[in-house]
């Protein structure tokens, strides 16, 4: 019995350790680096869409980085520019992407939704989902909302990171600038931890096995 059970852990042991290897030998690393884009918006009242200034702004109405402005497009979409970007994100440099509009702060609408918000910017094949968002600062000449969120890219894993929207008015021009970065979790560290559990989960049944024998 006793060399039976020892067989039956060791097997079991080995089983799952490939399994968890296996699962992280497949597994596509997490993206690394981060960007700063730029753009044009529209402060507003999320609960009625009226244009407001920058101090009892509720939401932000993104819009085409020429063309309309000051005039909002609730609803619909507006565009950034990618100033820098490092690591993972450099391709992107220098691109066009698109960004939704969001509510910061109070209840969402149809055309200014609160977070969750999936695919809030598309650029070259990146996508950002925004899954929080709070203010951070607020006064009549500026503004700064920080959020989190999750990176998507082919090739990589989803990878959480951060998101800060920064805005200062300038006479009767409204720019923002945003910048965020990714956070990879180190799978390696994870993986060891979970072996090492398991290995002493196993000790302590051959320990409780033995002293069962014994009396």
């Amino acid at each position: 019995m006793r060399n039976y059970f020892k067989t039956s852990l060791m097997v079991a042991l080995a089983t799952v350790f490939f399994a968890v290897f296996a699962t992280g030998a497949k597994a596509d690393p997490q993206l690394s680096g981060a960007y700063s884009i730029s753009g044009n918006y529209v402060p507003v009242i999320s609960s009625t869409g009226a244009v407001t200034g920058i101090g009892t702004a509720t939401g932000i109405d993104f819009v085409p980085l020429v063309g309309v402005f000051p005039v909002g497009t609730p609803g619909v979409a507006g565009q950034f520019l990618v100033n820098s970007a490092t690591g993972n994100f450099a391709a992107i440099n220098g691109l066009t992407g698109s960004i939704k509009d969001f509510t910061f702060f109070g209840a969402g609408t149809a055309n200014y939704p609160s977070t969750p918000i999936l695919s809030f910017e598309t650029v070259g094949g990146v996508t950002f989902d925004l899954l929080t968002a709070s203010r951070t600062f607020q006064n009549i000449n500026s503004l700064i909302v920080d959020g989190t969120g999750v990176f998507h890219l082919a090739g990589f894993d989803p990878t959480p990171g951060t998101f800060t929207f920064s805005s200062n008015q300038a006479g009767t021009t409204f720019s923002f600038s945003a910048s965020q970065a990714a956070a990879p979790v180190p799978e390696p560290a994870s993986m060891m931890l979970l072996g090492t559990g398991l290995i002493g989960l196993a000790g302590a049944a051959r320990r409780r096995f033995k002293s069962g024998r014994v009396a």
